[in-house]
């Protein structure tokens, strides 16, 4: 239920220039998260790559993808979820990419991550759980909802590029009967 709710929460024109933002292939996508949002931030970059090229999940901001904030441009979307207790590391790694020219995309909780001075669209969610930590449920949920509708408005070039992933990968198709990959 929280995530449809989250859904009317976040305003339409915001969501359609994120899904905009993410169809747009002469753009370079960079996808981070803060400790926990990793994990999500995971989910969106590895499936983005299917889709799409110039895809890039930023995992380690503290060493091996400085080099990444330091090549963002005018030309380049960085995706950043961040949720409460903000990390410094990923509020810096915005502010860099701000002044490089980059367009910032904030997902992130009601009390909304200090990145939102450097972001040019929010999309709020909520973070309730039954865990003493803040849930991902909701934004992973968000996620695949934002995956759907961008794969929708990228079209058949999404699914050129999906075969040339496959091919790339071997071709492995998994049997659901058997729960094994066939090449």
């Amino acid at each position: 239920a929280h995530a449809s709710s989250d859904l009317d929460a976040i305003p339409q024109t915001e969501w359609d220039q994120v899904v905009a933002l993410l169809a747009d292939k002469k753009r370079t996508i960079y996808v981070a998260g803060g400790r926990f949002s990793t994990a999500v931030a995971r989910i969106l970059a590895l499936n983005l790559q299917l889709l799409r090229p110039n895809v890039m999940l930023l995992d380690d901001l503290d060493q091996k993808d400085k080099g990444c904030l330091l090549d963002m441009n005018r030309r380049s979307v960085f995706i950043v979820f961040d949720f409460a207790r903000y990390q410094k590391n990923i509020i810096r790694a915005a502010h860099v990419a701000k002044q490089k020219g980059a367009t910032i995309v904030l997902i992130s909780d009601g009390e909304l991550s200090p990145i939102k001075t450097d972001a040019s669209i929010v999309l709020p969610i909520s973070t309730d759980s039954f865990l003493p930590l803040s849930g991902m449920a909701t934004a992973t949920a968000i996620t695949e909802i934002l995956l759907s509708d961008v794969y929708t408005q990228i079209g058949s070039s999404a699914n050129e590029h999906f075969t040339e992933w496959e091919l790339l990968t071997g071709g492995e198709t998994f049997d659901e009967r058997t729960g094994t990959y066939d090449a």
